[in-house]
């Protein structure tokens, strides 16, 4: 149909007159809502990006060698959430002041974290110690 009549029939329905193919001969036009149209383009989009997987990035669950216990079951709780949804960990026990010679707590306070997440992941690598950081990664089991 030509353009002109095109145009009037899209004006008739208070619509717009939205090209899909213009590279065609002849091109391809689509009567519409264009702002309706884009809106559901771009809701489209955001859905496609938060269903997207995340292989390559890694949560990371930070504790001392003195974390108390309770505080090690949130953290653990927290990172039991994470895994559930598929996120990579970095399990960290940060050394302060003195307790950079006194490796064997950061040990210890790691071991306890990875007996709470065990059922939920398995260890990549033995822990690694790095400068003021211990730390080894985990990824959660499959579904």
């Amino acid at each position: 149909m030509p353009l002109r009549q095109a145009q009037e029939m899209a004006e008739e329905k208070q619509l717009d007159l939205y090209c899909i193919a213009p590279q065609i001969k002849p091109p391809v036009c689509k009567i519409m809502n264009f702002s309706k149209f884009m809106y559901e383009k771009q809701k489209a989009a955001k859905e496609a990006r938060s269903k997207q997987t995340r292989p390559d990035e890694v949560k990371e669950i930070k504790i001392t060698p003195l974390t108390s216990l309770h505080d090690l079951e949130t953290k653990a709780n927290q990172a039991i959430k994470l895994m559930e949804k598929g996120w990579k960990l970095k399990l960290t026990v940060f050394l302060k002041g003195r307790m950079i010679s006194r490796t064997d707590a950061a040990d210890d306070a790691l071991k306890k974290i990875i007996e709470f997440l065990k059922p939920y992941g398995t260890i990549d690598a033995e822990p690694i110690k790095e400068g003021r950081l211990y730390y080894c990664y985990m990824t959660p089991n499959k579904k």
